[in-house]
């Protein structure tokens, strides 16, 4: 049975009962309570849509309209608006979206009639996130396989896939460190690797999340270990990198105040050639198929580490197990001092120029 609800609009406000009703508005039982006019769809892609709505005519007093995607709030949407571009869905998926309306004095209305909405099968482009403001922190280094940049603020976005990186199935490394213009601010570095290519960076493609770590220079910078599982397609695909203040980014569909995003390509390899030898330590992972097949030994080791078949002195990067760099330079004599470094497992990089190798070290 249906019922009119009626009452005298004196400068509409939202009223307590249980269905909040504004203005003349038809109730029917069990039925949530028709706040919007042409509430739509379009634009759909298979990571991206545009709601669209007017307000019923007799709602005078808006503040905000609260989005939600299935059960949760998406965002809150200015009391003048009557579209909002939702990002960061899944291609073949069907969603249902909700508005709650709020009035000036806070209080909420119930939920709209919900709308049903199922994404495309295919993505065209990349799921977008940004930061607003890069002045005061930003990402100044990026170093994996053959990228070795160094770059300040760039505008909170920019796209650096012309940058390619060889990568290999299985565990690689990634140097990165945050900038800042001033004072130091708490920040957290993410990485992700689009390895199904679907163009969307899912919760499960994220490899590198940790804390900034306040130092004054960049050399201090950190190196991040890292897995890319055999599962990851072979070939050309994108890299996101993001620092953001205060939080932990998202890889898709957040634009947020401070910090910045970097998009890179890296070209993923099959597994590379292991060398099996007992005085080994680790497995060395050979960038390119002529670099020599190096010998890092003893294991474990106290003092020095001693690297064989090296041939000319190379630069080096000694990281422990949280991915601090505990000591860095160049390899002279084909060894490493050690001594007051912590034992526990590190990681030995050795840089030449596009190539690099990788080893896991114990240290007593």
């Amino acid at each position: 049975m249906n019922k009119i609800v009626c009452f005298i609009i004196l400068g509409i406000s939202l009223n307590t009962y249980t269905n909040k009703v504004y203005g003349y508005i038809d109730v029917s039982e069990n039925q949530s309570v028709t706040l919007l006019d042409n509430f739509e769809a379009s634009n759909v892609t298979g990571s991206t849509l545009e709601l669209s709505w007017s307000p019923s005519s007799q709602i005078t007093d808006i503040s905000s309209f609260m989005i939600y995607l299935d059960n949760n709030v998406y965002t809150w949407a200015p009391g003048n608006s009557e579209s909002y571009l939702i990002k960061g869905l899944s291609p073949e998926r069907t969603y249902r979206f909700r508005i709650r309306i709020v009035n000036s004095s806070g209080t909420q209305s119930d939920f709209s009639n919900p709308l049903y909405v199922t994404t495309t099968a295919t993505v065209t482009s990349y799921c977008t996130t940004l930061s607003y403001n890069d002045t005061y922190e930003f990402i100044d280094y990026v170093g994996i396989g053959e990228i070795d940049h160094v770059s300040f603020s760039d505008g909170g976005y920019i796209d650096n896939t012309d940058k390619v990186a060889n990568v290999n199935l299985g565990i690689n490394s990634i140097e990165l460190s945050a900038g800042f213009s001033g004072a130091t601010y708490e920040e957290t570095l993410a990485v992700w690797i689009d390895f199904n290519q679907n163009k969307i960076f899912d919760a499960s493609e994220i490899v590198v999340s940790a804390a900034v770590p306040v130092v004054p220079e960049r050399e201090d910078m950190n190196t991040y270990q890292f897995l890319i599982p055999s599962t990851a397609k072979l070939g050309n695909t994108r890299m996101r990198v993001a620092v953001k203040y205060n939080g932990v980014p998202l890889g898709c569909a957040e634009d947020f105040a401070y910090g910045e995003v970097e998009d890179y390509t890296v070209h993923i390899l099959p597994f590379a050639v292991r060398a099996v030898d007992q005085n080994i330590l680790g497995d060395v992972v050979n960038q390119k198929k002529d670099l020599p097949t190096i010998k890092v030994y003893p294991n474990p080791t106290e003092k020095y580490i001693h690297i064989a078949n090296l041939g000319t002195d190379k630069n080096f990067s000694l990281t422990d197990i949280s991915g601090r760099v505990v000591k860095r330079g160049v390899i002279v004599g084909n060894r490493i001092e050690i001594t007051g470094i912590q034992s526990g497992i590190h990681f030995l990089k050795i840089r030449n120029g596009d190539t690099f190798l990788s080893h896991k070290v114990m240290i007593k």
